[in-house]
């Protein structure tokens, strides 16, 4: 069995509400070389901007509060203000997430800002950080639920998944 770690992220817990994402981002970015670091508050203001009527409503979201869609998630990635420098790829419903598939892209990519459906079939989805897996589909995460680092199984991700890393390939020795 194959396992890549890499050091525990901040852990950053999400307090009231769907804030899970930016609380998630925060420790993303807080362990991601080259990245401004934002904070979980500075990223959720800055949501409003890809919701905001002004901006004529660019990436509308169906969501009240503090939630984001995987759209908006997307448009923050474009945006050269929060400059995240991230790519992402998603999991359609029909597919899932397999371990060996989280274990390479860790090896190679380094952490990886995930956000999952919590139960088969829902429509709640919540993000998590990894920072360690193996190739038989476990992993560790900080999860911002509880601000906390965690045991999980791949198969806790249920689809549709989207699935983020940093943008640049990793070299040994170079960051």
């Amino acid at each position: 069995m194959a396992r890549k770690t890499l050091p525990p992220p901040k852990t950053v817990a999400q307090g009231d509400g769907y804030k899970c994402w930016a609380a998630a981002l925060e420790s993303w970015l807080s362990v991601t070389p080259g990245r401004l670091r934002w904070t979980q508050d500075q990223l959720l203001e800055k949501r409003g901007h890809f919701t905001d009527p002004e901006r004529k409503n660019l990436y509308p979201s169906a969501f009240n509060g503090d939630a984001i869609n995987a759209d908006i998630f997307k448009g923050m990635l474009k945006d050269p203000i929060l400059d995240l420098k991230m790519l992402c790829k998603e999991v359609s419903v029909t597919e899932r997430v397999e371990g060996g598939d989280i274990y390479r892209l860790l090896r190679d990519q380094g952490y990886i800002y995930i956000v999952y459906t919590v139960a088969k079939g829902g429509d709640v989805r919540h993000a998590n950080v990894i920072y360690e897996a193996d190739s038989e589909g476990y992993v560790n995460v900080m999860d911002p639920m509880r601000g906390a680092l965690m045991n999980k199984a791949v198969d806790e991700f249920h689809s549709p998944v989207l699935i983020a890393y940093r943008q640049y390939t990793m070299v040994p020795g170079i960051e």
